[in-house]
């Protein structure tokens, strides 16, 4: 009997041509580890056509369905404003468990730490208020290995939760809370 691989829900955000790259190489190595349990769905959002009031709430809605959001940002404060602005679009009370994945691309001067701050303090708290785990990494622009090993590590490959929600009394696996990053 075929297994039924359970839907995956991905948005990609992102704010550049190198954070794009770095997003779409998490995404795509996520989906080569895990293709067998899950059916992937990414949408794909640049962070600029968020400030467009249509595309903001057709976002908003892509953002209310993803298990994951893959957030890539080069570290532009503009970027952190029309972000902060849009996610009014989608934050309201937790529904069911997701996650974030941070992507803070280094600059070519060297440590981001301080250029990211301000990213890592709000999307803390956005995480917090949305009831979305968060899993912050540092890439570097290089194209040999540019993905931190907890970032893939996001999904267990054998589910152990469960959840019924959609009333059709058939469960569906759900994510394990820790997202792989303490293993």
């Amino acid at each position: 009997m075929p297994t039924t691989r359970q839907p995956f829900n991905v948005l990609i955000l992102y704010d550049g041509v190198h954070s794009s790259d770095s997003a779409m190489r998490t995404y795509n190595r996520l989906r080569q580890r895990f293709d067998k349990t899950y059916s992937f769905h990414v949408k794909i959002w640049r962070f600029d056509m968020l400030g467009l009031a249509s595309c903001a709430q057709w976002a908003g809605r892509d953002a209310g369905h993803a298990d994951l959001m893959i957030v890539a940002t080069e570290g532009d404060p503009t970027t952190l404003d029309s972000f902060k602005a849009w996610t009014a679009h989608w934050t309201t009370k937790p529904n069911r468990e997701r996650a974030m994945a941070a992507l803070f691309l280094d600059q070519p001067e060297g440590s981001a730490a301080e250029q990211y701050k301000d990213w890592q303090e709000f999307l803390h708290d956005l995480c917090a208020r949305a009831g979305m785990d968060l899993i912050a990494s540092r890439v570097k622009r290089e194209n040999d290995n540019p993905i931190d090993p907890t970032v893939v590590r996001l999904l267990p490959e054998v589910p152990h939760r469960h959840s019924t929600k959609g009333g059709s009394g058939a469960s569906r696996p759900l994510p394990h809370r820790r997202w792989g990053i303490n293993e």
